[in-house]
């Protein structure tokens, strides 16, 4: 009977991976995740702040509700803020994980405005007013960012995009970059704390909260995000897409970045091969560097706009 011991032990471990893999894909990957419940909130008061006025500072500006439909029917939004003179001149801003556009950029609108930049904030699929149920790290999002730039080029008279993601949208933008069908009227990308690979950040995760090594959870959770989502964890690789933008790339990161490791902006920073130029914000934890030094990251993106002719 030993045999059918084993048996026994060998189906209860794999169906407890099997468990911690659907939970895993859910948790991570659907809009509203059916098993655990969202975090609420944050420990950063100064983002939140910013956030706020952000948020004050668009809801007083006059703005247009744009919609597309992706390649998959999935129905689209996005807020566009005008300057405050006409220009081709725009800054399609792509947010991070769990958040919108407005939350993530309201606080950089004023600084994009003032450089006479209209602000393009579309939501991810997944998220905020956007359809879709599954979220993309990046992977989804990039043809979605391309489709964004495509109708900015179409509405706006000489469209200058420069693309600008934070955490998820900056792997996001460097993806849609590196695609053979990137638009012309992209000129330049601004990616801060991207990571290198959705699955090397996945593995991280699962390192830091459940204690166990990628395989087999992440494997699995990977093939049931395949059969619900559509896409593998391996297929977000961002550093592979990065090495072949071939417009300049400003990599901003946080040196207190824990969450997405600041060593992945150096593999970035190496895998592309355009020109390219690296900011380090001393201090800053994850998608904080605006919010910790606030005035190196604007004299930074204000000297890469100005090396991109954008201004």
């Amino acid at each position: 009977m030993l045999w059918l011991w084993i048996l026994v032990m060998a189906a209860v471990i794999l169906a407890v991976f099997l468990v911690l893999a659907v939970l895993l894909q859910d948790f991570a990957v659907r809009r509203t995740p059916r098993f655990v419940k969202l975090p609420q909130g944050g420990n950063n008061p100064a983002r939140a702040e910013m956030r706020r006025q952000g948020l004050a500072y668009l809801e007083g500006r006059p703005h247009e509700e744009w919609t597309i439909t992706a390649a998959d029917g999935t129905r689209l939004q996005a807020g566009f803020w005008p300057a405050d003179a006409p220009t081709g001149k725009t800054v399609l801003a792509v947010h991070g994980h769990r958040c919108s556009g407005k939350l993530e950029y309201g606080m950089f609108a004023p600084f994009y405005h003032a450089l006479g930049f209209n602000v393009l904030l579309p939501d991810d699929r997944a998220h905020g007013e956007s359809g879709g149920t599954w979220i993309g790290f990046g992977w989804l999002d990039k043809d979605d960012c391309l489709a964004w730039a495509a109708e900015a080029a179409r509405r706006i008279p000489g469209c200058r995009v420069l693309l600008h993601g934070i955490s998820m949208g900056a792997a996001t933008v460097l993806m849609a970059a590196g695609q053979d069908a990137c638009p012309p009227c992209v000129e330049a990308v601004a990616a801060d704390c991207a990571y290198s690979s959705a699955w090397e950040q996945f593995a991280l995760q699962v390192k830091n909260m459940l204690h166990l090594p990628p395989f087999p959870v992440l494997y699995l959770a990977s093939l049931v995000n395949r059969l619900l989502a559509g896409y593998w964890f391996r297929q977000p690789d961002t550093a592979a897409w990065a090495a072949r933008i071939r417009v300049p790339v400003l990599l901003i990161h946080g040196t207190a970045d824990t969450y997405v490791p600041t060593a992945m902006v150096y593999k970035l920073y190496d895998a592309c091969t355009c020109e390219k130029s690296l900011w380090l914000a001393e201090g800053a934890p994850h998608a904080a560097s605006w919010t910790v030094q606030p005035q190196g990251y604007q004299d930074t993106l204000r000297a890469f706009l100005a090396r991109s002719g954008l201004l």
